[in-house]
Order: C-alpha cells, then sequence, then structure tokens
C-alpha cells in the first residue's frame, strides 16, 4: 500500500511513503508535513480510500523583557513564516482576554517585535497568536507569565 498527499497550495497528490500492513491488517506512518496537507491510501486491486485532510499549525515562539517603568518589548518567531500578522493576548482576571496589539513580521525568517507601554501594574498571563494562511493553521505560543512594574 502506498500513500500519497500534496501539501498546500500544490494540488497534485504525490507517493510519500511505501505502507507495510502488519499480521493484523492494521498500518502506519510518519509524514512531517511543512503545511497542510490531504492524503490518501491506494491499495493494489482495491479502490483508493477517502481523502483526509490534516491542518498543520504554525509554531510560534514568544518571550518578554522589560525596557522601562511599565513598558515591555514582546518578541518571537512564527515558523513557516508567511508574511502573517501576531497579536499579542493577555488575561483580563475574570476568564477573558484583552488585546495588548498586533505586529507584522518583520524578518523574512519570521521574526517580530511589539512595544507596548501599560497603564497599569499587575501580573498576568501573556501569549501571541499567528495568523492562519494558504498554507498553515493559526498557531498560538506557550502562555507566559508577566509581572508588569
Amino acid at each position: 500500500m502506498d500513500l500519497y498527499a500534496f501539501t498546500q497550495p500544490d494540488r497534485s497528490y504525490q507517493k510519500v511513503r511505501t505502507l507495510v500492513v502488519g499480521s493484523d491488517g492494521t498500518f502506519s506512518a510518519s509524514v512531517y508535513p511543512g503545511g497542510n496537507t490531504r492524503a490518501f491510501v491506494r491499495a493494489p486491486g482495491l479502490a483508493d480510500s477517502p481523502s483526509d485532510f490534516v491542518n498543520v499549525r504554525e509554531v510560534v515562539s514568544f518571550q518578554a523583557n522589560r525596557i522601562g517603568t511599565r513598558t515591555y518589548r514582546f518578541a518571537g518567531g512564527v515558523g513557516p513564516a508567511d508574511g502573517q500578522t501576531v497579536s499579542v493576548y493577555r488575561t483580563d482576571g475574570k476568564g477573558g482576554l484583552v488585546l495588548v496589539g498586533r505586529a507584522p513580521l518583520s524578518t523574512s525568517n519570521g521574526g517580530w517585535t511589539l512595544k507596548h507601554t501599560f497603564g497599569g501594574t499587575g501580573t498576568f498571563q501573556f501569549f501571541a497568536v499567528a495568523t492562519k494562511t494558504q498554507s498553515n493553521a493559526a498557531g498560538s505560543s506557550p502562555v507566559i507569565q508577566v509581572g508588569i512594574r
């Protein structure tokens, strides 16, 4: 059996793996596509399996550095980089989210920065979200805790 797939924006299926079927009739394969992918299995003498779509999320890194009184520089990277915008959010202490700001990718390898001065102090949870593209689903960073002072 063979696994066929295409990764967007391409639309033509290519054979990506030959699958070995176990004695119990199962098989598995590891594939690490760089973008959203559609795949199906083809076995000799049988109809092709239905295709399945796999959303591949972007990887988003995130850090915060204090650069002045209540002023912070948020920075990170997005991969793969494809002109996304990054939004930084913080918790509001009541279960909701507050948009801190948005930043375009500032480097061709996916780097971004956002400078923000807060009106008050406190400790909050922050995270960054990159917009989806034609090739990838939106990704979000790990949550970090920052004490604004």
